[in-house]
């Protein structure tokens, strides 16, 4: 049996949108990313499978400072507020022999706010930026993960509404 346990991060996609006015710069940004984990087993006897996985979706406004702007090697700092959208899928099938017990797909959904300061550091040439930027996701608020579907209870634990845990650097 293939356990991952440890949510790997996946594909991480952030195009943003700028106004700048001197050595300040505002706008909105999008990012997406995802992470998953899987137990499964398949022989001649049958199959279990049981896959996790989550993609996040955020939505924000952010500001940029930076503290050089006249050198080619820059120093800024900044700062993105906005709203994630969680999405998180599951899915288990077990097959022994030639008959399938389970086969099973649920979707869940939470909606949440965040902040994300971070400090960048980049290189300018002409019209060519490379960029370096170390920062920490703090996603905040009561959104817990419901489900999409009718008749499919929420995500609980002792009671408690289960929620995303993208907060981390």
């Amino acid at each position: 049996v293939k356990l991952v346990s440890h949510y790997p991060n996946n594909l991480y996609l952030k195009p943003t949108a700028l106004l700048s006015f001197g050595n300040v710069s505002v706008g909105i940004a999008y990012s997406y990313h995802s992470t998953g984990s899987r137990i499964s087993r398949k022989d001649y006897s049958g199959e279990y499978r049981f896959d996790i996985k989550i993609k996040g979706q955020n939505f924000g406004i952010l500001g940029d400072v930076v503290f050089n702007p006249q050198d080619a090697f820059q120093v800024s700092a900044c700062a993105e507020l906005g709203r994630v959208k969680s999405t998180l899928n599951v899915y288990e099938y077990f097959k022994l022999q030639t008959k399938e017990f389970i086969d099973e797909k649920f979707t869940f959904i939470s909606r949440n706010l965040y902040f994300e300061p971070a400090i960048k550091t980049s290189y300018v040439y002409d019209v060519i930026r490379i960029e370096l930027s170390l920062s920490y996701f703090a996603q905040f608020g009561k959104g817990t993960l419901e489900s999409k579907e009718k008749g499919i209870a929420d995500l609980k634990i002792k009671g408690e509404g289960v929620k995303p845990g993208w907060s981390g650097v």
